[in-house]
């Protein structure tokens, strides 16, 4: 593929402008989950009383709002890419104690969402992409392990990640008692496989509590993360061998609601770049920036 004329002419052959078009969903399918690294990890031992940690909410079902953006450029052999992508949801999650964690039932409510990039049609998610229900348990750090999993369309898939799907509920506390300027440090690993693309993730969180803050008349305490992000995606959809690795940062906030024993907000950014290789094209080292903010509030 080339350009001539200008910037925007392209002139391609029609197969090459496919691959190029199943090139970027199969990219997107590969790094959808990457926003909800956080929630994800192995199992952690019980708090102790008095401490800030997770334990069954003070109120069940809770509703979520959920908003995510991605932004995805990449340059292919001169040519300018862009993938754009976004998703609203509404996610009602049942909780119970379940020995030292606690079970969690979660289920969509409301769903829209699309996927666009600037080679191909925009593909948006209709009622038929609806996951149905998922079963997660949840330990007092807030690690997650999805024991029960729908699956979901290949639409729902590429917007939504497989399991970042649900892991974005949740965010990662110390497990003990905590006073303003108490530090812990998680490293996070997550292995997800979203239509033929296998992704690991690994993120070194180090969160922060800041203090006290007043929302709405409710007292919250705050929580700062800092995060150093990497990922390798590795596979092959719709015929396109694709390798890819991605470094960057991380940055959010937490809003911990004390009498409700839950989140009431969280709101990240991460932001990545690195390379993608196309072995099947003879192309690599092909430049890749990944920006991606996800806002959850929990609806009182």
């Amino acid at each position: 593929m080339h350009r001539h004329g200008g910037p925007g002419i392209i002139d391609s052959k029609p197969e090459e402008e496919e691959q190029t078009v199943k090139t970027t969903k199969t990219l997107w399918a590969g790094i959808a989950a990457l926003a909800a690294c956080a929630g994800s990890g192995g199992p952690s031992g019980p708090g102790p009383a008095g401490a800030l940690a997770f334990a069954v909410p003070a109120a069940s079902p809770l509703v979520y709002e959920i908003a995510d953006t991605t932004a995805i450029s990449m340059d292919i052999a001169g040519t300018p890419v862009d993938i754009n992508g976004y998703s609203e949801s509404t996610m009602q999650v049942a909780y119970a104690q379940a020995g030292s964690g606690v079970r969690a039932t979660a289920r969509f409510t409301a769903l829209t969402g699309s996927f666009a990039n600037s080679m191909g049609p925009t593909e948006t998610l209709s009622a038929a992409d609806m996951p149905g229900p998922a079963t997660l348990t949840v330990g007092p750090r807030g690690d997650v392990t999805v024991s029960d999993a729908p699956v979901l369309t290949e639409r729902a898939a590429q917007i939504l990640g497989t399991q970042g799907a649900w892991l974005r509920l949740f965010a990662r506390l110390p497990g003990r008692a905590a006073t303003p300027g108490t530090a812990w440090t998680d490293t996070v690993q997550v292995n997800d496989d979203a239509g033929g693309m296998a992704s690991a993730t690994t993120v070194i969180l180090t969160s922060t509590l800041a203090g006290d803050t007043t929302v709405a008349g409710r007292q919250l305490r705050l929580i700062r993360t800092t995060g150093r992000v990497t990922t390798r995606v590795a596979g092959n959809n719709q015929g396109v061998e694709v390798r890819q690795n991605l470094t960057g940062t991380s940055e959010g906030i937490v809003l911990w609601d004390p009498s409700l024993n839950a989140l009431a907000q969280r709101d990240e950014t991460t932001l990545m770049n690195g390379t993608m290789e196309l072995p099947a094209m003879g192309m690599a080292g092909i430049p890749v920036i990944y920006h991606n903010r996800q806002v959850v509030r929990v609806r009182r």
